[in-house]
């Protein structure tokens, strides 16, 4: 079994947009708030890792697969 992690078009813009509503709301308390909240999404927007038991789930069927988790 293989899992890829590939983000779909949605993905890629939400990070975006997160970053924009978040720095408006921070932007009515504080400049340092906004800096703080710069400073993070400068560092890089994570994909979400594949959900806590999700591959036992896939696994339930077919015990004896292999799995190969491939990210983008």
């Amino acid at each position: 079994m293989e899992i890829k992690l590939e983000p779909s078009e949605v993905q890629l813009g939400l990070p975006l947009i997160l970053e924009q509503d978040m720095l408006k709301k921070a932007a009515a308390k504080s400049r340092k708030e906004v800096a703080k909240l710069r400073k993070a999404f400068k560092a890089g927007w994570q994909l979400p890792s594949i959900p806590d038991g999700i591959v036992n789930f896939l696994l339930q069927n077919s015990p004896s697969a292999k799995v190969d988790i491939t990210t983008y």
